[in-house]
Formats: C-alpha cells, structure tokens, sequence
C-alpha cells in the first residue's frame, strides 16, 4: 500500500494594471502566502471541509486591492 504526500503550493496568476498599461504577473507560493496571510495548504484544508462551499470569496480576496510590486528586469535574451 502506497501513502502519498501532497506539498499545497500556491501559483495565483492576476492581471496588473496602471496608467501605463496591463500585464500579467504569478505570484508564487512564497509571495502569495505573505499576501493572502495563510499557507496553501491551510487554505486547502479550510475549503475542502464540508461546511465551507465559498471558494470564490476567497480567490476574490485579491480583487480590488492596491499593491506594490518591485520589477527586476534584464537585458539578457
């Protein structure tokens, strides 16, 4: 009998935008983890108990805020 293991990771895409344009940027576990202040996993667990359906009011949580991201860019191709 085989157990598995599973590592809940976030990687939440959202679309940035300012008077300059839009973009696209992923957040990944590290950074989402500080901005949502839960780990993937707990989020996981909290959603997948049977008295919580309200899974969008957690991926809107996002929706509507105001961040600030630091860009590193390169000119390497």
């Amino acid at each position: 009998m085989s157990t598995y293991f599973y590592e809940y990771r976030y990687k939440i895409h959202i679309q940035v935008k300012d008077n300059t344009g839009k973009t696209t940027f992923v957040l990944f576990n590290d950074v989402a983890k500080q901005l949502h202040d839960t780990s993937a996993y707990k989020l996981f667990n909290k959603l997948s108990s049977p008295d919580n359906n309200d899974v969008s009011s957690h991926i809107q949580s996002f929706n509507g805020k105001d961040f600030i991201f630091k860009l590193k860019l390169n000119s390497t191709i």
